[in-house]
């Protein structure tokens, strides 16, 4: 039972939840991507998932109305959202049938080449153009990685970074389109009854340890020059693309 867990699990689960929203609070993204690893390391990895239902709404709200970015979000990027939707509820139902590890060391390999490709001196950036055909292909790419692994955030995290968003308005675009892919994943975990009452009381106990780390986070964010920030956020996405490359061949 959650509610009964020791007090090994409830101090990891406290770290978890502590840890992740302070990257989320400092880069926009990475609360499910740090928490969960450590979520799973005491618990099921289906509870670990289910566990970040309210801090990841709380959390994705809250940062998506800062600043007022979100309209300008919605009207750019609506075309990512929507094949984003709409790909993600069509592959989780193919879930079963695709080997998780061979997604997660290709996805892995991916984020972690253009990363390190991003850091040095001839970087790639997508022109405003491109973005009319660009912008919906990569929301259908998240869509069927995010359906076969949850891990629709890190090509949306990507495709921002080359389109050089000033660090504010890229957390609250990160903000607003994890808020609405996210719908489908938790919608499906409801459905196959991963989200019960027990697990809605922890998530959001959880939820209040992931907002503190929010709020630390987001101090740090307001004190960090944009090129900096974009490194540290380069480096970030590196270390999560080697971690999931070890995870899918180990």
């Amino acid at each position: 039972m959650i509610l009964d867990a020791s007090l090994s699990m409830l101090i990891v689960g406290a770290a978890a939840f502590l840890l992740g929203g302070s990257v989320k609070g400092a880069f926009g993204f990475g609360l499910p991507l740090v928490a969960v690893p450590l979520l799973a390391s005491v618990t099921a990895p289906a509870t670990a998932v289910s566990l970040m239902f309210v801090p990841v709404l709380v959390a994705n709200i809250w940062q998506a109305l800062q600043g007022g970015y979100y309209r300008a979000a919605l009207r750019r990027f609506w075309p990512f959202i929507l094949a984003l939707s709409v790909a993600m509820i069509i592959s989780v139902q193919f879930v079963a049938t695709v080997d998780p590890k061979t997604v997660s060391w290709l996805l892995g390999f991916i984020v972690a080449s253009f990363s390190i490709y991003q850091l040095i001196p001839l970087e790639f950036t997508v022109l405003r153009r491109s973005e009319i055909w660009l912008t919906p292909l990569i929301g259908l790419v998240a869509g069927i990685i995010g359906g076969i692994s949850g891990l629709f955030g890190l090509p949306l995290v990507v495709y921002l970074v080359t389109l050089r968003l000033p660090k504010d308005e890229f957390v609250a675009t990160m903000s607003i389109c994890n808020l609405i892919g996210s719908l489908p994943l938790f919608g499906m975990l409801a459905w196959h009854g991963f989200l019960d009452a027990e697990i809605a009381v922890a998530s959001g106990i959880g939820a209040v340890l992931a907002w503190l780390g929010v709020l630390a986070g987001t101090w740090s964010r307001n004190r960090i020059p944009q090129k900096t920030f974009r490194k540290v956020l380069l480096c970030l996405l590196v270390l999560a693309g080697l971690n999931l490359f070890r995870r899918g061949l180990f």
